[in-house]
Formats: structure tokens, sequence, C-alpha cells
């Protein structure tokens, strides 16, 4: 028969056992991968990592030595083993910085980085720097604006709560964007998802958005409100160039144009009110990328109250003026045809390079031109660009972040939302 006092004995110092080794294994990789440029978002993670095992150790180290304490020991190890999990599932990401997606995630690095850091300065909050990473996917998507990564398993429901309460987002990006990387304008529009939520506590923003959209549309209008937002972000913040973008990507039919959608506009209705949100920013927009509709009235209404709408210190206008110039768009395209000029890092730059990127894309892939040698020219010329003029708001390097007790409290309580033992 089972003696329960040493078996509990036992199993507690198992528990012990799996989280210093836990500890051991993290603090190797994060001594191994040590790379300066992300800094900020490995000292976030690893941070947060080391405060959820100490919590565990600290369980571990309470449970007593009755046929109880059993129980208590598996449930400590079950959340050891979802930390693990967090922790490969970062370092995994991580590491694709070591590998062949190397040379676009470094693209993509410099263009979320920029995003992020012009919210900083205009909205004035902490907002995090989100991590990119690649995996096969048609379109961008962010965390953690869905329900769970799309990597994972239905049962993995503890991972995906604790991926939510992190610390560093993460954003997921096609492998395609390697090889056509002028397609990483679409990255404004995830970041426009975690600006959202980081900008303001209790989702004000969001409820500020869903209120401008319901008294231009109603209800089902303000149930559009966190993709409307991320498009008006894209917009403020790398121009009318996006506009373009998701047009391409969304064309269809009249019928594909017209046809409702659950948490997004239809696209004839989503094209109009990017369209009035560049329009009322002072952009020089595209009126035939619209195609006909009747809710052409209802943006136009809306759009100057969406980029008027408080956002922490600012607003979406404000964000607007602080991405860089046109002469900024004017020396871009010229690096981009070719020519060698002396380009500076400066705020916003890489957000007006990417602009810059996708509208020599549009022009080089239209007819009659349709030339792609010259496509495959530019996509090599948009990295260089974007690493040189690298904005300089970005903070690379920070101390390690002291512990935040509420994001902390929400991550020990994401613990317990799988099917432990």
């Amino acid at each position: 028969m089972l003696d329960a006092g040493a078996a509990a004995v036992w199993r507690r110092e198992r528990a012990l056992r799996t989280i210093a080794r836990l500890r051991a294994e993290i603090a190797a990789w994060t001594h191994a991968f040590a790379d300066p440029a992300h800094a900020s978002q490995l000292a976030a993670v690893t941070t947060t990592l080391a405060a959820l095992t100490d919590g565990l150790a600290t369980s571990a180290a309470a449970i007593g030595d009755t046929a109880a304490a059993i129980a208590d020991a598996a449930r400590v190890e079950h959340d050891a083993t979802v930390v693990e999990r967090v922790w490969r599932y970062y370092a995994a990401r991580f590491g694709q910085r070591r590998g062949p997606d190397a040379a676009p995630l470094a693209i993509a690095d410099e263009l979320i980085w920029s995003c992020t850091a012009i919210g900083r300065a205009v909205f004035a909050a902490d907002l995090p720097y989100p991590l990119a990473y690649v995996e096969p996917a048609f379109s961008a998507s962010a965390l953690p604006r869905e329900a769970r990564p799309r990597d994972l398993a239905p049962i993995d429901r503890a991972l995906a709560a604790v991926l939510r309460a992190m610390p560093v987002p993460l954003i997921a990006l096609p492998t395609a964007f390697a090889a056509e990387p002028w397609w990483m304008i679409l990255i404004a529009h995830e970041v426009g998802h975690l600006v959202q939520f980081e900008a303001e506590p209790d989702d004000e923003v969001g409820v500020r958005t869903r209120a401008v959209l319901e008294t231009a549309g109603g209800a089902t209008w303000g149930d559009w409100q966190r993709e409307v937002f991320a498009d008006a972000f894209a917009v403020a913040a790398v121009g009318a160039a996006t506009i373009r973008a998701f047009a391409e990507l969304e064309w269809g039919t009249d019928a594909e144009l017209r046809a409702p959608r659950a948490t997004y506009p239809p696209v004839a209705t989503r094209l109009a009110i990017m369209t009035e949100v560049g329009r009322a920013l002072g952009l020089p927009v595209d009126d035939d990328l619209v195609p006909e509709t009747t809710d052409r009235a209802a943006a136009r209404a809306l759009a100057p109250a969406l980029t008027a709408m408080p956002i922490g210190s600012g607003s979406l206008a404000t964000l607007a003026a602080a991405c860089g110039s046109a002469t900024d768009d004017d020396a871009c395209t010229k690096v981009l045809a070719g020519q060698a000029l002396g380009l500076t890092p400066g705020r916003g730059r890489p957000l007006r390079a990417i602009g810059a990127a996708f509208r020599a894309y549009a022009r080089l892939s239209a007819p009659p031109a349709c030339a792609p040698a010259a496509l495959d020219g530019l996509a090599a010329r948009i990295g260089p660009l974007i690493t040189t003029v690298r904005d300089t708001e970005v903070r690379r390097a920070v101390a390690p972040p002291r512990r935040d007790h509420a994001r902390l409290a929400r991550l020990t309580r994401a613990l317990r939302a799988g099917d432990a033992p």
C-alpha cells in the first residue's frame, strides 16, 4: 500500500526539482540568445518567466506531507509545464532571428517598433514592443486580438491564456512577406490592435471607437470597432498607400465587396472608411479605390470624429503628424529606384519607407509594366532601406522591467485556465 506521507514528500521534491531544472534551462537560453537588438523584449519575457517560476517554487515549498499534498504537487507540476511551454513558444520565435527568416524579420521588427515608438510618444502610454515571427499563413495577425494563436491545438487553453497576458505581444507574419516585403505595410494594422488594447486601461479606446461607429451607422457598425480602429491607425501611421494595399488584398466581385462580415465591415465599406479617414488626415487619397457603396456618407461623417478621438494624450491626427514628411517619401522613392542617397535614421522614417515601397510595387506590378525582374530588384532594396532609416525613438536596450504585480496576477490565474489535474 502507498505510504501517502512519503509519496507526498517525494512529489514535493520532484516539483521543486522540476522548477529548478526549468529555471536553469531558461537562464542558459537567455545567456545564449543575448541579442542587444531585442533587449527590451527579452528582458520583459525573462523577468516575467522568473516571477512565475518564483511563485511556483514558493507553492512547491509550502506543500505538506499529507495525502492531499500529492494533488497539490501535481497542480504545481502542471503549471510548471505551462510556463515551460510559454518559454519554448517565445524561444522558438526569438530563435527565428538566427535562421533563414532573419532578414525579413529584421525589416518587420523595425516597422513594428517604429509604429510602437510613435504610439509611445503620442499617446503617452507605456506600450510594449511586440515581437514578430513567421508562420505559413495568408495574412498577418496579432495577439491578444485572437482568441487563440492559430498554431495551438484547442486543448491548449492555459497556454493561450498565458500568452495573451504576457508583456511582449506577438505578431505573426506570412512567409510570403520574405519574397515580397512591400506587403509588410500591413504590419501597421496589427500594431493598431495592440495600441488599442494597451494605450489606456479597461479598453477605454475600444469603448470610444464603438461609440463613434454606432453614432455613424448603428450597433452593427459598433461591432467592427476593433478592425476599424486598426485600419485607421494604419492609415495614420503609414499613409494612403495602406488603403491601396487592403484594396488589392480584399478585392473581389461586386457581391463579395458588399457581403456582410462579422467583425469586419464589408470590403466596400471598409475601403470607404479608410479613404475618408485618410481625407480627414489631409492625405492624398484615391477615390477610385472605393467601390460604390451606400455607406460612403456615413464613412465621411465618422472620419473626423475618429481621427480626433482622444487616445491617451493625443489622437490619430497627432500621430499622423508625427510620422515624417513628404520629403521622406521622395527620398525613399529615389533609393528604391536605385539612386544612392545618404539617408539617415529618424522618427517614423521606416513607416514612410514602407509606404514608398508599396507605391513602387504598385507601379511596377500594374499594366503595362508588370516587370517581375524589376520587382525582384525592389524587394532586394527594401530591407537595406528600412534598416538604414531605422526609427531613432526605438529603445533597443532597456533596464529589466519592474515586476508588474497586476499582470502577474493575471498570468497566475491564466495558468489555471487549462485542464489541470
